[in-house]
């Protein structure tokens, strides 16, 4: 006999639940599972190219500084450094610089010394012109070129240079400065020193001035000199042009 005619005593049939149809997927395959776990628990560190250089005798050169200037490689630079011997110091040497040297005991005294070398060689260069320099200086600018922007390092920072000139009105106008070439600057306060400010219309001083590398501009005044020009009488003049009877025959005077 069937439930559904067996007569109801006081029980309650409940229908069971309609199952659902079950979806087969394909499981991942084996590497696909390790890569992940790879990817997951290393890859912070494993795509760290440092990582790959993490011994003794090697190291990236990135930016680094020398005073007041700032060196960016253009592209990746690899030193290697040479262990020191009981009587030799060791050294670092730089792939495609071959003229540069650092040497220290570690390798990070002798990569300090081959900063200094590069920014020592780098600055005399950029005093020299082209015509002046020698074929070594010409291959050691040449090597340079294609390591750092040249250009960028010796635009990067201002010019200073000297110059003479006379205070010719003050606060509360801009402080104006007409300069010995003729030309002229007006100066807001933290454009001058303060020794500048002390000075009376009409003082003629000595500068050192800070000019934009670029396009020469006036950016400030570093610091100022009182100066006096000593005044020639027309006396003093007429009895100089007497002694002589050509230019020739004229004798020497002193800058002061």
């Amino acid at each position: 006999m069937l439930c559904g005619d067996v007569p109801s005593a006081g029980l309650e049939f409940v229908r069971a639940p309609q199952l659902m149809p079950i979806m087969l997927v394909d499981a991942p395959s084996t590497a696909t599972v390790a890569q992940v776990i790879a990817d997951d628990w290393y890859a912070p560190n494993v795509r760290n190219w440092n990582w790959f250089y993490c011994d003794a005798t090697r190291q990236f050169i990135g930016t680094f500084m020398v005073g007041e200037v700032l060196y960016r490689p253009t592209g990746q630079l690899i030193g290697l450094f040479e262990p020191p011997t009981p009587d030799i110091s060791g050294r670092f040497s730089v792939s495609g610089l071959s003229s540069l040297v650092g040497r220290g005991r570690t390798i990070n005294e002798a990569r300090a010394d081959w900063e200094l070398s590069v920014d020592a060689m780098i600055q005399r260069l950029f005093g020299t012109q082209d015509f002046e320099r020698s074929t070594d200086e010409q291959e050691n600018m040449r090597q340079l070129s294609q390591c750092f922007d040249l250009t960028e390092i010796r635009y990067a920072l201002p010019l200073q240079v000297r110059n003479c000139g006379k205070l010719v009105s003050v606060f509360p106008r801009p402080w104006k400065v007409r300069w010995i070439d003729g030309t002229s600057s007006d100066l807001s306060r933290h454009q001058v020193p303060a020794e500048l400010v002390r000075f009376s219309v009409g003082q003629e001083f000595e500068a050192v001035v800070e000019q934009d590398s670029r396009t020469g501009d006036l950016v400030k005044i570093v610091s100022v000199f009182k100066s006096a020009r000593k005044q020639v009488s027309d006396r003093d003049v007429t009895n100089l042009l007497s002694r002589a009877t050509s230019s020739k025959d004229l004798p020497d005077l002193d800058w002061d």
